[in-house]
Formats: C-alpha cells, structure tokens, sequence
C-alpha cells in the first residue's frame, strides 16, 4: 500500500510539473505521508529522552517513549535535520533516522529545483 501511494503521488507531481501550486501540493503530502511513516517506526520501537536527569545523582536517565506525539515530532525534526538533541533514536531504529535524514534533505532540495524549473516552464508557456 505505501509503494502504491508513493508511485501514485510521483507520478502527480511529473505529470503536474507546469503547474507550480499543484507540485508543491502534492510534493507535500508526500512528505507528510514519509514524515508519519517513520514516525510509526520510532513509535513501535521508541525514542530516547535526552534531557531526563535523575533528581538523586544528577546524572541523565534513559526514559524510552512510544508516545505518538514525540515520535511524530521527532520525525520532523529528523526530516528537516534540525537535530535539537532533545529525542534520540533507540539502538535499533538509528538507521531509519540516518536515512530519513537524507531523504528528508534531497527530497527538499529536490522540490525547489522542480519548483523552479516549473516556473521556467509556466513563463515559457506563457511567452
């Protein structure tokens, strides 16, 4: 199913490239679809609370968290390499944020050079 909805959403974006408004849509929802997919992993095998001290030693705690919220933030945070520190991956899933991490970053380059260059094609269009 998500390698339909994938090949679905590409093939909206080639087929709209003179449409400008359209390629960013659909560009969107494509990352917001990847962007909840990986935050469904982290939910299924946990994040690592970075800033949890332990009020007797002082020394951090590793809490490990399921919760929706802070693995869909996380995932965010992951895609747009932000990188606050604040959620860490667990052991298991450092991989899947390695990699989000760089589909997140040429994905996104790639959307401004489609953007652009379905600007140029609107004003070629239009001469």
């Amino acid at each position: 199913m998500l390698a339909f909805i994938s090949v679905i959403t590409v093939v909206l974006i080639f087929l709209n490239l003179d449409e400008p408004l359209v390629l960013v849509l659909d560009s969107m929802f494509l990352f917001l679809f990847a962007i909840v997919i990986f935050a469904n992993i982290y939910s299924f095998y946990g994040l690592v609370d970075g800033t949890v001290l332990d009020a007797e030693t002082g020394l951090e705690v590793a809490k490990i968290t399921h919760d929706k919220y802070d693995t869909f933030y996380f995932s965010i945070v992951t895609w747009t390499t932000l990188g606050y520190g604040d959620w860490q991956p667990t052991q298991s899933v450092k991989i899947f944020a390695a990699v989000q991490a760089l589909v997140g970053m040429y994905s996104t380059a790639l959307l401004f050079g489609l953007f652009t260059y379905s600007f140029g094609l609107r004003n070629k269009r239009d001469s």
